[in-house]
């Protein structure tokens, strides 16, 4: 799940990255928040609409990140993003 937009004002951006999803690569646009500094994006969220929190995360190479902005986008995330729910 993504949201509908990036929200700055609570630090909830959008990444485009290359996703390897079940063997094959794919491009998406996912959340992307820092945690303590590190870019991490966000796969999946959690709990009620009026509460959620990141459920599953994957920490991204700063160095890799570059600022993309566009209308559906934020970053762009120059490495693969591998789900850890999903075998590959």
């Amino acid at each position: 799940m993504v949201s509908d937009d990036s929200n700055e004002e609570i630090g909830i951006y959008r990444v485009q990255h290359t996703l390897r999803l079940n063997g094959a690569w794919l491009i998406g646009i996912s959340d992307l928040i820092f945690v303590d500094g590190v870019p991490t994006v966000v796969l999946d969220w959690g709990g009620p609409p009026d509460k959620q929190y990141p459920l599953v995360t994957q920490t991204l190479d700063p160095q890799r990140l570059t600022e993309f902005a566009t209308p559906k986008t934020d970053f762009l995330y120059d490495g693969p993003v591998e789900d850890p729910r999903k075998p590959n």
